[in-house]
């Protein structure tokens, strides 16, 4: 007979817990506030554009009509793209600390395949764009098969930590934003992979 303390219930269990977005943020303004002020550290390597509106490119069947709109959208200015940010702007969804994770990822899925138009504000509005990645604010952790899903869709990790604010995912870290503002960054290779495995 196999007992719960076998290695394979072990593992079931650990997979079988809760995935929640990590940090002390109460509410999703205040995840937002912190976000915003390590950011707003980087302004000659980053530009940060808020609340954008955009439509999805291939709407699903039998879903209803709706439009996207991501919390963050990050351009690399020429430092960071010189420093090795080559995959162009990214997004940023915000939530607040312990909430289930899997329908911000699902979310993400979703957003990545929209296009976003640059509001007024922007240093190019009017255009439209598609993120190459989006990050999750805050998560910290994340590894085993969902983690590798989540790296194909291009669906990364984000977390503000006293010295730095960085994004990565499946134990990559791929831009660190240090809040001595010094910086570095280098492209994630994951996600390139389409069709049969």
């Amino acid at each position: 007979m196999i007992s719960c303390d076998t290695p394979y219930y072990q593992d079931e269990r650990r997979y079988s817990q809760k995935l929640e977005m990590d940090g002390n943020y109460a509410t999703e303004e205040s995840a937002c506030r912190a976000l915003d002020a390590a950011l707003d550290q980087h302004r000659d390597q980053v530009e940060v554009v808020k609340e954008v509106v955009g439509q999805y490119l291939l709407p699903r069947p039998c879903s209803k009509d709706q439009r996207a709109r991501i919390d963050r959208i990050v351009i690399p200015r020429r430092p960071l793209v010189e420093a090795g940010w080559t995959l162009g702007p990214f997004g940023i969804e915000v939530k607040r600390s312990g909430k289930k994770a899997g329908p911000t990822i699902c979310q993400a899925m979703d957003y990545a395949r929209a296009l976003y138009v640059m509001p007024q504000d922007s240093s190019i509005p009017g255009h439209r764009i598609v993120l190459s990645w989006i990050f999750l604010f805050p998560l910290k952790e994340m590894g085993g098969d969902l983690s590798s899903i989540m790296m194909q869709h291009r669906i990364g990790r984000c977390w503000l930590s006293s010295h730095s604010l960085s994004f990565g995912g499946d134990g990559i870290w791929a831009i660190n934003l240090r809040a001595n503002g010094e910086y570095d960054a280098k492209p994630l290779a994951s996600g390139q992979k389409v069709g049969s495995r």
